[in-house]
């Protein structure tokens, strides 16, 4: 869904990945933040994926069984 001209859903998804590998540049975290702010969408997408995040990250390290 495009809210503002411009503007591509799957580019800023591209972008919130980027943005979670820590490979998202300056001016694409502008572009980023600008994108959440101005589609709805884009940013409930942002939410669950940083939830699920976090949740991966409270989950800590997976120990496998031992034999």
């Amino acid at each position: 869904m495009s809210i503002f001209a411009g503007h591509n859903c799957k580019h800023t998804h591209r972008l919130l990945h980027e943005r979670l590998d820590g490979s998202l540049t300056l001016e694409d975290g502008r572009r980023l933040e600008t994108a959440l702010s101005a589609c709805p969408a884009c940013a409930a997408y942002a939410a669950r994926l940083e939830a699920a995040v976090g949740l991966l990250h409270a989950a800590g390290p997976a120990v496998a069984p031992e034999y």
